[in-house]
């Protein structure tokens, strides 16, 4: 699969206002930017859904179908002794859920540095060096890598954090 990202640069031209204010900076995100990202959005955000004559289906969802799934399992505790080892801060970031969320801040993922989805065997993963805390922003920035996730050192770099 061919790298997705792609980069843009967008440049607005506004008469009457100073382009190195904090306006400017707002009115070519409100007529430029959103616009662009809504575009891109309806272009590669959905799937084409093709309409089957002669039915009459309401575009509804909610709708319960049945689905099997296999899911690999974790132990759960190597997600408590990952949390005791490290800490509940995400290694990436640093946020703290707890501390920013408060009672719902419980939030914190423990993301495995080998994925188990790629595993050929089960096998058994040490909470100290296999497994570190990430708040779900970061974990989920994490797994858009393909084939494989992100390491949390790629994604600081991607980031611009760098940690001593």
């Amino acid at each position: 699969m061919a790298d997705a990202r792609f980069g843009i640069t967008a440049t607005f031209r506004h008469d009457t206002i100073n382009p190195d204010t904090d306006e400017a900076v707002i009115l070519t995100c409100r007529e430029v930017l959103v616009p662009l990202m809504a575009a891109m959005a309806e272009l590669i955000g959905y799937d084409v859904v093709e309409e089957v004559p002669g039915t009459d289906l309401p575009a509804v969802e909610g709708a319960l179908s049945r689905a099997t799934v296999n899911r690999r399992e974790r132990n759960p505790r190597n997600r408590l002794l990952c949390l005791r080892i490290h800490g509940r801060t995400c290694r990436i970031c640093g946020t703290d859920p707890e501390a920013l969320y408060g009672a719902a801040g419980g939030i914190i993922e423990v993301h495995h540095l080998e994925p188990v989805s790629m595993l050929q065997e089960p096998r058994p993963y040490d909470p100290e060096t296999d497994l570190v805390p990430l708040c779900p922003s970061c974990h989920r920035a994490v797994h858009t890598g393909r084939p494989w996730p992100y390491t949390p050192e790629e994604l600081m770099g991607m980031m611009g954090i760098h940690h001593g």
